[in-house]
């Protein structure tokens, strides 16, 4: 037999043997290894897996992980080994190549070999002048061939400096953390010093100690009358700033000044993410309140000039007071959560306000020597009283004389020469007043109070007492009646039948008083009057009063009296008809509320459809109180009963009368629940012209198309009942959220978008049967809503101030747990506010303000699979900061971990950054460093001052951080046996009785 006829028979068996053998993938189960197919699968726990560390699981497959094995560890192929690295095959372990050495893990080459890249050096700079590694500037190199960063002492002066050869290259290479790299000015070398303002030097013990303030800004006069220069502030919520031209203390971000103490005044809030805010309209449609509302950083936010009110979540106007001359209108200077100030901030000033400097500090202004001025119709920025002024916009009753704004004569200058004030005194005498004043002032007096106004003294005006007298109610001087006077204002009710005199007109009488005009007669109802009139005339009572007044009888008492079919109304100045009641003559009006003239009757009164009189004096109309189908009994004289116009009036057009009874047609109507209103079924014709959409159930309106049959028919979206009574939403589920593909996308053609909007919401539409909210705009409540997220306003930009953070605890509430949240800056790092936002992955819930995740329920359950938002994605392997490598990993792998740390690759380990020391699960500030919080300051340190000191009972140890920089850590305070008095005779009784 020849060898292919062997060959043929071999491979056929093996094809037979493979078919045999049990094939696995990726989390399947398995026996053994050669079960599992695919590269770097291999049977574990009897599920195939991907050999870790060396493969990761993605979705269905095993990925090489690349360059993530260090020299000297295992490994599979030379792409799992660290750059300059191979897998060597005999021992399957990551070697260096030739010319490389190992340090820590990684292979480089040490100072001064030859190198072609800077990737190649331990230092990670290549001369490429000379093609070897070198060290940095300010750094040396060490016997093993790294370099170490030289540090550099304080020096008072070059000289020093010079004398030991200890200069510096840059604010990194000072021993001491606060020093700052730099010149004298005179030479160029640059030596280790203090910070020029805000510091002494200590140079025997080589420390800069800074100043620290009490005073917090801003303050009440222009300028500080303090020199000194801040460095730390004594309040712990209080910050060291430049505001203008001076370093002072400013409250802190979300802090304000009070009685010099910084309060909190933050108000806790949380935003979506940056990616949130791009997966969700946010701002689609922002109309809410008008021109309140802006798009700002994605969102619907208060526009400029407004607020953000956190109790009804809507912008408000920001409203400007005058506070004082150092204020003016209040601060426009905020602090950002770098603590640097912020300013101008001119969307907190509403026009024609300012933000304008102010010492130190920004305010809302109208700008040197202005004040805001409103009046009914705008606000205007005019001139104080007395100081220079560029043009005529003075305050009221001002004048622009000689380049100033200066009172009318007259007026007095008040209110910290904001206004010209004149008032009227009601004492009736000008015996204590000036007879100084000028013309000018008189006429003053006279234009605003009346011709009989006399001046008495700045800013006081009186009236003449022997021609006139005051009248509180118009703050104007009324002349005296029957008194001879020049330019006078008459009382009420009087006239001037010449050019000199009041007197009262025909229909009134003088009092006795000569101050008023009072009508000859009151209005009286028939029959009521008891005081005779001898001079009234009926011209009179039509002068004083209107409605049905009853004509003179010669043998009767004169007053002004309403007819006998009339009365007086509540004014007191008309006689209105009664109703019901045959009247004297044709009447129009019939003046009392819900009557009219009767279309048979013209001289009688009659309420409108739907009421009737209250009682039987027959003075008013009131709805008639009834239901469906009850016994309506009108039992009024002379009043008309129930008729089937009040019915519809009552109940709808459908109604009827029937035996005293308003009733709904059984055919084609039914009374609704409370019985206050008869309904039309559904799809059932009415042949009622006039039906309207208030006679159709709730959710139904008429059929405009079928005019003729007049029909009530359910709206978009809705379905009749069984019975044709009620409109119900569609039996259709609200699944969640989902991109809409189509407008509808809905097989069973009972279902459609209308459905789903008529009971979830406008953002809601149909796909394969089910309802879902549209993600992009909306979300779904726990009540089953689609919520659009442009419902909701956000704090605008120039007002996150109030509602920054400082650390992850400062966002967490009774709802919200500190596992969701975190204090960030929300869109980039040069935000000038930290904010509470949802971490990574999760979503704003607007509504409730808590932060959620949207993905498929069953996630977490899935193998290698993590929620992000609304996707699975594949685990991330973990790192343990203290003993994995860091090179390989994310460039901020030990910041994710811990924050304040960095990857430090001479040593290829994470480290604490300089100035800082590890503490427990933290990277602690060093002491006297500057901070914000309590926790930067590591377990036992607390944050005062704005620096880290040691707590109650803990003491300061020298120390240096990771890059040889001194520093001060804060440890126990009890480093040694101490003995109390108590102590002392306990051990001289042990002593004496028991040795």
């Amino acid at each position: 037999m020849s060898s292919f006829h062997y060959l043929f028979i071999f491979g056929n068996l093996l094809l037979i043997f493979i078919s045999l053998t049990k094939a696995a993938s990726l989390d399947e189960r398995c026996e053994s290894n050669p079960e599992c197919i695919g590269t770097g699968l291999i049977c574990h726990s009897n599920l195939c897996q991907c050999e870790a560390p060396w493969y990761k699981p993605c979705n269905a497959v095993c990925d090489i992980q690349r360059q993530s094995v260090y020299e000297g560890d295992a490994c599979r192929v030379d792409d799992n080994c660290m750059s300059h690295a191979r897998c060597d095959n005999s021992s399957r372990r990551c070697v260096c190549r030739e010319t490389f050495s190992s340090f820590n893990g990684i292979c480089r080459k040490k100072y001064n070999e030859t190198c072609v890249g800077n990737d190649e050096c331990v230092s990670n700079i290549c001369d490429f002048s000379l093609r070897r590694c070198t060290c940095g500037d300010g750094s040396v190199p060490l016997n093993d061939g790294r370099c170490r960063r030289k540090l550099a002492r304080l020096y008072p002066n070059w000289e020093q400096a010079n004398e030991n050869k200890d200069f510096c290259y840059n604010n990194y290479s000072c021993l001491n953390l606060l020093a700052t790299c730099r010149n004298d000015g005179n030479h160029t070398e640059r030596f280790c010093q203090c910070p020029p303002n805000g510091y002494t030097s200590d140079f025997n013990n080589q420390k800069c100690i800074a100043n620290e303030i009490e005073r917090l800004s801003p303050m009440n006069e222009q300028t500080s009358t303090d020199s000194t220069t801040c460095v730390f502030c004594k309040d712990n919520n209080a910050v060291c700033t430049n505001v203008s031209t001076k370093d002072t203390c400013w409250c802190r971000a979300g802090y304000d000044k009070v009685e010099n103490e910084c309060k909190n005044i933050r108000y806790k809030f949380i935003f979506p993410t940056t990616t949130d805010s791009m997966q969700h309209s946010f701002s689609s449609g922002c109309s809410i309140n008008e021109s309140r509302v802006s798009v700002q950083d994605s969102l619907c936010s208060c526009a400029a000039y407004q607020e953000y009110d956190a109790a009804t979540r809507h912008c408000k106007n920001i409203e400007r007071q005058w506070i004082s001359e150092h204020f003016e209108y209040g601060i426009c200077t905020r602090i950002k959560s770098d603590e640097v100030a912020q300013g101008p901030i001119s969307e907190l000033c509403p026009p024609p306000l300012q933000c304008r400097a102010n010492g130190d500090k920004y305010v809302c202004s109208c700008g040197p020597n202005k004040f805001l001025q409103s009046n009914a119709s705008e606000a205007q920025c005019v001139y104080r009283l007395g100081k220079p002024a560029e043009n005529s916009y003075c305050p009221m009753n001002a004048d622009f004389i000689n380049g100033t704004c200066v009172c009318k004569a007259g007026y007095n200058q008040v209110n910290e020469d904001r206004r010209c004030e004149l008032v009227l005194e009601y004492q009736e005498t000008l015996a204590d007043c000036s007879t100084s004043g000028s013309i000018q002032a008189n006429n003053s007096c006279k234009i605003s109070f009346g011709g009989a106004a006399r001046y008495c003294r700045p800013g006081v005006c009186r009236c003449d007492p022997t021609i006139s007298f005051p009248d509180p109610g118009s703050a104007r001087c009324h002349g005296l009646l029957g008194v001879s006077q020049p330019e006078t204002i008459c009382p009420p009710g009087s006239k001037l039948p010449s050019a000199t005199t009041c007197e009262c007109s025909d229909e009134n009488r003088k009092s006795n008083d000569n101050r008023r005009c009072d009508p000859k007669s009151l209005l009286y109802n028939w029959n009521e009057g008891t005081v005779n009139q001898a001079d009234l005339r009926r011209e009179d009572c039509e002068k004083l009063y209107s409605g049905l007044l009853a004509d003179f009888n010669l043998a009767s008492i004169k007053v002004c009296q309403c007819e006998s079919t009339a009365f007086k109304g509540p004014s007191g100045k008309e006689c209105w008809p009664l109703l019901y009641t045959n009247l004297t003559r044709n009447i129009l009006l019939c003046y009392i509320p819900n009557s009219t003239p009767s279309l048979t009757n013209n001289r009688r009164c009659i309420c409108q459809s739907g009421s009737r009189p209250s009682n039987s004096m027959k003075k008013d109309c009131d709805r008639i109180r009834a239901r469906l189908e009850e016994p309506i009994v009108i039992d009024i004289p002379d009043v008309d009963p129930i008729s089937a116009n009040d019915c519809r009036e009552l109940f709808g057009g459908l109604s009827e009368l029937n035996n005293s009874r308003c009733v709904c047609p059984e055919i084609i109507s039914f009374a609704n629940n409370d019985r206050s209103r008869c309904h039309g079924f559904l799809n059932t014709p009415t042949g009622l012209p006039t039906l309207g959409d208030s006679d159709c159930p709730q959710h139904a309106s008429r059929n405009r198309n079928l005019v003729a049959v007049a029909i009530c028919q359910c709206n978009a979206g809705f379905v009749p009942s069984q019975d044709n009574r009620i409109c119900v939403t569609a039996d259709i589920p609200l699944v969640g959220t989902e991109e809409p593909l189509s407008a509808s996308n809905c097989t069973n053609t009972n279902f459609t978008t209308d459905n789903c909007i008529a009971k979830y919401g406008i953002d809601s539409f149909c796909a394969n049967n089910q309802c879902w909210c549209n993600r992009k705009l909306s979300f779904k409540t726990n009540d089953n809503r689609c919520e659009r997220f442009s419902r909701y306003i956000f704090p605008g930009l120039h007002e996150r101030h109030n509602v920054s953070c400082d650390v992850d605890a400062d966002c967490t509430r009774d709802n919200v747990d500190i596992n969701t949240v975190e204090c960030t800056r929300r869109t980039s790092a040069t935000d000038d506010y930290k904010v509470c936002v949802c971490k990574h992955g999760l979503f704003l819930n607007p509504l409730t303000q808590t932060c959620e995740s949207r993905c498929p329920s069953d996630c977490n359950n899935r193998a290698n699979s993590v929620c992000n938002g609304y996707d699975c994605v594949c685990k991330q392997a973990k790192f343990n900061f203290d003993n994995d490598r860091c090179i390989t990993q994310h460039s901020d792998v030990c910041k994710l971990l811990i924050d304040n740390s960095e990857c430090f690759q001479d040593e290829n380990k994470c480290v604490c950054k300089s100035g800082y020391y590890r503490d427990e699960n933290l990277c602690a500030l060093s002491v006297d460093s500057r901070c914000t919080a309590t926790e930067q300051c590591g377990s036992n340190g607390i944050c005062s001052g704005q620096r880290c000191r040691c707590a109650d009972g803990k003491r300061t140890q020298d120390a240096t951080d990771a890059f040889g920089r001194s520093i001060q850590r804060c440890i126990n305070g009890v480093d040694q046996i101490r003995f109390s008095f108590i102590s002392v005779l306990l051990f001289i009784f042990v002593r004496i009785f028991f040795i």
